[in-house]
């Protein structure tokens, strides 16, 4: 949830009488000043900590003429300006088709030689450089849903979507703004919308309409891993409308029943097409005002799947069972020997001292939807341990935050001196 509080002023001010003096970030657990705090401002303030307290929402004071000008309220203010910058990101809620306030907040964000925008998908772009051979760095600001209260315990941070996919994407921003980008090179950040929904419309909009480069995903991997894939998305819709018989009736069969058989028929022939693949019910939804009964069904394909497998279960038929394919993404897996895992491994022995574990993960990235039509070098980074994707337990450690920011940086560096070197 998102609060915006409004005043006359364009945001808080140190003084009332300069429109200049604006307080672009107040810091409520450190704010023991208040004296510049004046009039209905003093009952702002106070709305304000009383919505802080439950740590339910992100606020902001802003002119009431004017959304550009505001002042972003904060319970944490980190001495560091990356893990400040890491905190704020996950503070702002920004879960899937909601993820606007975040991308405003960061394209307003203010660094030395970058330039940004939002782009007509809704995702933030932010570009260093200006030359022909290009980078992308690729992550995504949207969460799965249930925000709660983002807390820094034990040198780590703590809120929903912290692990997936916010460190990852703070760490792109770091080093976006501490990498030197040769004149010859472009560096591209795109935090794209809707990764955590079947629409992915973010990696939709980049692989139609931008040009082919090489990408790193930002996916958690763990600050020792590369990943080099992924498995695939099959997610099927099934919808049985049939007429209810009483249950103590003899053969009686149910619309759960019968969606539960039918699921289990497919799930028999993709485990034919599949014996490697996973799958699960992820969602059952009935109404008995019009027998209406929904099943989510969803399987994570591997890279060894055979081909023809939607062809044979579009065979599998029931007159009271209607199927809809919501998405079909094939596995994507990419190559060591690609430029980009080898840059990866001059960084991991430069700042870790040590060779990358190489993993390929079975849930499904933006990466899978780019390898569909683009035929680039492609790989995975991020801090962050991925079992706690999508949990109440997310955090990551800010130890591994900023060896994350170190080794990625290293491994940029290396490869954008590489493609320039290749020119000589």
């Amino acid at each position: 949830m998102n609060i915006n509080i409004s005043t006359s002023t364009p945001g808080l001010l140190y003084n009332v009488n300069d429109v200049d003096s604006g307080i672009p970030d107040l810091y409520i657990k450190e704010l023991t000043d208040t004296s510049f705090i004046k009039g209905k401002m003093k009952q702002k303030l106070r709305a304000v900590k009383r919505v802080m307290k439950h740590g339910r929402c992100d606020v902001a004071i802003t002119g009431v003429h004017s959304l550009e000008h505001k002042t972003w309220v904060w319970n944490y203010h980190q001495a560091d300006y990356y893990e400040q910058l890491f905190t704020n990101i996950v503070t702002i809620p920004s879960v899937s088709f909601d993820e606007h306030v975040l991308a405003n907040y960061l394209n307003d964000l203010k660094m030395a030689n970058i330039t940004s925008n939002i782009d007509s998908a809704g995702n933030i772009v932010l570009k260093k450089g200006s030359g022909h051979k290009k980078l992308l760095l690729l992550g995504h600001i949207d969460t799965v849903r249930n925000f709660w209260q983002v807390k820094i315990e034990a040198g780590s941070l703590k809120g929903r979507g912290a692990v997936d996919a916010k460190a990852p994407f703070a760490t792109f921003l770091s080093v976006l703004n501490k990498v030197k980008v040769p004149s010859d090179c472009q560096l591209i950040v795109i935090g794209a919308v809707e990764e955590e929904s079947s629409s992915s419309k973010g990696a939709y909009q980049v692989r139609d309409n931008y040009e082919k480069m090489p990408v790193i995903i930002g996916e958690p991997s763990g600050i020792e891993k590369l990943t080099l894939g992924y498995n695939g998305l099959l997610k099927l819709k099934l919808n049985c409308h049939m007429v209810q018989g009483h249950s103590a009736g003899k053969g009686a069969i149910s619309s759960i029943d019968a969606l539960i058989d039918y699921s289990n028929k497919i799930r028999e022939i993709m485990a034919n097409y599949d014996p490697k693949g996973l799958s699960s019910i992820q969602n059952i939804s009935h109404s008995k005002s019009d027998n209406q009964t929904e099943l989510l069904l969803n399987f994570r394909v591997s890279r060894y799947v055979k081909s023809g497998y939607v062809e044979a279960i579009k065979k599998q038929t029931d007159k009271n069972i209607s199927l809809e394919v919501l998405r079909d993404t094939p596995a994507s897996t990419s190559k060591r020997s690609n430029q980009l895992a080898n840059a990866f491994v001059s960084g991991f022995k430069v700042v870790q001292k040590m060779i990358p574990e190489y993993i390929v993960k079975t849930g499904t990235s933006d990466m899978n939807t780019l390898a569909t039509q683009w035929t680039v070098p492609m790989v995975a980074y991020g801090p962050g341990d991925s079992t706690l994707d999508h949990t109440l337990q997310e955090e990551v450690p800010f130890a591994d935050y900023h060896l994350g920011i170190q080794t990625l940086q290293e491994a940029i560096q290396t490869y954008l001196g590489k493609v320039t070197d290749n020119d000589k």
